[in-house]
């Protein structure tokens, strides 16, 4: 049996140099709980699109393009229902909070850890979002400009930001030096 100095060794007692190694240099693992969560939010951001807004918006034109019209319009027809008792923020303002923090966790889960660069990339999407409304508001280009859409873009990269800045410190202070 070869020697081999390993911390993970003694941290586990692990009777296998090979194995203690590999434990040694394990990589943060996957994030797989908060890709679902980030995947999870992007559908319902979509559905809401998708189910309970006119059909004349883009994403329709996409909906087309794949050959999935009839399957969303008959999807529209049984999920008539909850278009009576949503309330009008939930329909508009809602995607774009989900999506926002959809982007977010997707991007910590890609990296696995938060530093600048990641804050930065973190970022875009919100700002993009709040910069968009912005330009509504000055009329510079086409749309109504809502304050609760700044709210929800807002809302949902911070919410996002804090969940990933709180697995990253339960990640990191658990992790093996």
């Amino acid at each position: 049996m070869s020697k081999i100095s390993c911390t993970a060794q003694q941290e586990f007692n692990c009777p296998s140099a090979y194995i203690c190694c590999v434990l040694n240099r394990q990589k943060r693992p996957f994030p797989f709980s908060l890709l679902f969560l980030s995947l999870l939010s992007l559908a319902i951001g979509s559905s809401i699109y998708l189910l309970y807004r006119p059909t004349y918006l883009i994403c329709f034109k996409w909906v087309e393009y794949l050959g999935l019209t009839q399957f969303v319009l008959d999807m529209r027809e049984i999920m008539w229902y909850p278009l009576h008792i949503l309330p009008d923020w939930a329909l508009y303002n809602l995607p774009n909070g989900l999506w926002t923090f959809s982007y977010v966790l997707f991007i910590y889960c890609i990296w696995k850890k938060v530093d600048r660069k990641v804050l930065f990339y973190m970022s875009v999407i919100p700002f993009l979002g709040v910069f968009s409304e912005l330009l509504q508001f000055f009329g510079i280009i086409v749309g109504k400009s809502d304050l609760l859409d700044v709210a929800l873009y807002t809302l949902g990269g911070v919410i996002a930001y804090g969940i990933s800045m709180l697995h990253n410190r339960i990640f990191v202070s658990n992790e093996i030096k």
